[in-house]
């Protein structure tokens, strides 16, 4: 009976351990996530971007921003995607850069001279004859200077300055020559919508009047302006050699071509998809510059071909113009500090070649 009952103890112990065995083998139970489904990892989250601009797909802007589109989405193999919308279809540019303030845009390019009214930081660039030549402007934009302005200045306004890059510089053109400051006295002149250019065209004695990029065309060919300032790229890629026959080279500010993330997008994303934007727009930056030189004496001579008369401003008339623009300085050094103004020439002392 003893045995018997030893064997039914031996029995039972060698069950339950087996049973503790068991559940020790057992995966931990995993908490559910809690919309009732497991939580996804961060790998497997996806992102669609809107890329706004308003020139044509036949621009730097655009093929700067295709080639960021090209990489971000290979490199990040299907996680990102990246919509482009080019001639203003997102908007005017004030639309546009609202848009991209508040994330609904997540990526824009456009140009320096649409900032200030949004960071007045930026009106450095609107300084006339700043810059004396391609050259040191390109110095200038890839300075360790450059690098601290956008930092200072590009997230108080709501967006990430991801890159900069130029299309040379800005030219005068009109539907009559200009050899003289004096010839410039009463045309009516398309300027963006900016005050400085404002102030600038009006110093020299034009009539200078605001105007969005989209009414350009229409209102030259209506007669409403006479003349308007633009690089060789937006000039010929949007047909104003139809309807201007005259192109001033006035080199008066750089055409600094701008690509910026809005500052929710970029501070809402994970560490590796936030490297691939800094890293693919760098690289698409490079790609821009190898494509920039190039691009301008194709530009130049395709204007030429269509019938448009280039006129190199003699070097005592562009000394007038920048003698003419110090009501220009005085404004910038109202508005943002003498100290920024300085530091900025200094800057671009430093690099002149």
């Amino acid at each position: 009976m003893v045995m018997k009952t030893q064997k039914t103890v031996l029995a039972f112990l060698l069950t339950l351990c087996m049973i503790l065995t068991l559940a020790g083998c057992a995966s931990p139970a995993q908490p559910a996530a809690s919309n009732g489904s497991a939580a996804a990892p961060a790998e497997s989250e996806t992102y669609e971007w809107s890329f706004g601009m308003g020139g044509t797909e036949e621009t730097l802007n655009y093929k700067g921003a295709e080639k960021f589109k090209e990489l971000i989405e290979a490199r990040s193999e299907g996680r990102v995607k990246v919509n482009l919308y080019a001639n203003s279809s997102l908007g005017s540019t004030a639309e546009m850069m609202e848009g991209h303030i508040n994330g609904t845009i997540a990526l824009l390019t456009g140009v320096t001279s649409m900032l200030p009214p949004y960071v007045p930081g930026y009106a450095l660039f609107d300084l006339p004859n700043a810059f004396p030549d391609i050259e040191t402007m390109r110095a200038f934009l890839t300075s360790d200077f450059c690098d601290l302005l956008n930092e200072k200045y590009a997230e108080s306004g709501g967006f990430v300055m991801l890159g900069f890059c130029d299309a040379g510089f800005r030219q005068l053109t009109a539907n009559k020559p200009i050899h003289a400051v004096a010839d410039m006295k009463g045309i009516k002149i398309r300027t963006q919508e900016n005050k400085y250019h404002l102030a600038y065209w009006n110093a020299l004695g034009a009539n200078a009047i605001a105007m969005d990029w989209s009414e350009l065309y229409t209102n030259l060919q209506q007669g409403v302006v006479d003349a308007e300032e633009n690089p060789y790229m937006n000039f010929y890629d949007t047909k104003l050699y139809e309807v201007q026959k005259y192109i001033m080279e006035s080199n008066h500010v750089g055409h600094i071509m701008t690509f910026s993330m809005s500052t929710s997008v970029y501070n809402s994303l994970p560490a590796d998809i936030r490297k691939m934007v800094d890293d693919c727009m760098a690289e698409s930056m490079e790609y821009i510059v190898g494509l920039s030189d190039a691009s301008l004496q194709d530009y130049k001579k395709a204007c030429m071909d269509e019938g448009v008369t280039i006129i190199p401003m003699e070097p005592e008339v562009l000394a007038q113009m920048q003698e003419m623009a110090s009501p220009v300085y005085d404004m910038v050094r109202k508005d943002i500090g003498d100290e920024i103004v300085d530091e900025f020439l200094a800057a671009i002392d430093k690099v002149k070649k």
